[in-house]
């Protein structure tokens, strides 16, 4: 807006100037005003002019998320200007703005740095998002030269990428969701030692490629491959082992029952055997018995005199049994 009063306050003072040296060539005789009255309107004309432009000098308007950093002769005061409409003293007084908003910051290229294995790595393309502190304005402007392009330096990112690569495997320092956080801290760790803490705020860090030097690709292609491989074979071998083992569990419960099945066989006939022998010992048993009382029969045939006794009672028995089986 004051570029706008400014413009105006310069057009209307040239036009009060070159009404004011136009008074000799103009014939006033054939118009309606005086000689003396045109100079007195080029007069007032360049006096509008002047007060217009001082008064386009005297303010300025700052934008939401700037804020004005006030100097006094060329020297910085710690007073700021909030966004809004803001005054200063024509030509002794000026405000410059700076833009407090969050903005990125994109390091374009490859930061080329190694694992905690000694591995070659890089990120590329490195974004990161960031705003200045708003009690910290006049401060980056009087210390940080050129601070809208470099307050954030590219060899500050690259030295804190190779910080936090080195802390990392492989497969972690790759890892996206590991390493931006890290990174993001390392940089706000050396923002606040360089210019005291508070000063830069960082909200983000986005890394678009993350990768291994192509030798080191290719080794890996090679031993996964391998890998594979070896899984293969292991797992065939598995099988074939598996399978023989099978096999012979098969046999050895083949062979278990059938040796079983010939215990059962000998059991039964043994138990065979037994009842056959018990049987013939029984029909034996039974012979000898039946033998032993014709025996005896016999015996007492052979003894006996004819004569038919006559007591029988108490001790004096008709037959000495042992007498008999002599």
């Amino acid at each position: 807006m004051n570029i706008i009063v400014l413009s105006i306050g310069l057009i209307l003072t040239f036009g009060g100037i070159i009404m004011a040296c136009s008074k000799e060539i103009i014939d006033f005789q054939n118009t309606n005003i005086s000689k003396k009255k045109f100079k007195w309107y080029a007069g007032i004309l360049m006096i509008a002019g002047i007060a217009l432009f001082i008064f386009g000098c005297s303010f300025t308007i700052i934008s939401t998320g700037e804020v004005g950093v006030r100097t006094y002769l060329g020297q910085i005061k710690s007073e700021t200007a909030a966004p809004g409409f803001a005054w200063k003293i024509p030509f002794l007084e000026s405000i410059q703005k700076v833009n407090t908003k969050q903005r990125d910051l994109n390091v374009d290229g490859q930061i080329w740095s190694e694992t905690s294995e000694r591995t070659a790595i890089y990120y590329e393309n490195i974004t990161i998002t960031y705003s200045i502190s708003p009690d910290r304005a006049a401060w980056i402007y009087a210390h940080v030269s050129n601070y809208k392009d470099s307050l954030i330096s590219g060899p500050l990112v690259s030295s804190a990428v190779k910080v936090v690569s080195k802390e990392y495997n492989s497969t972690d320092a790759t890892s996206r969701a590991i390493v931006e956080p890290r990174i993001q801290q390392e940089v706000q760790k050396s923002l606040d030692e360089k210019y005291e803490e508070g000063t830069v705020y960082i909200y983000k860090v986005s890394v678009s490629n993350i990768d291994f030097e192509e030798t080191y690709n290719q080794a890996i292609a090679e031993k996964q491959n391998a890998q594979i491989a070896y899984e293969t074979t292991q797992i065939q071998n598995q099988t074939s082992v598996d399978k023989a083992q099978a096999e012979a569990d098969a046999k050895i419960i083949q062979k278990e029952a059938d040796a079983k099945a010939k215990v059962i066989d000998a059991q039964a006939e043994a138990d065979a055997l037994k009842i056959k022998a018990e049987a013939e010992a029984d029909a034996n048993r039974t012979i000898s018995d039946s033998l032993n009382n014709n025996i005896f029969t016999q015996k007492m045939l052979e003894k006996w005199d004819g004569v038919l006794p006559k007591v029988t009672n108490g001790s004096n028995a008709m037959f000495n049994y042992s007498d008999i089986i002599k």
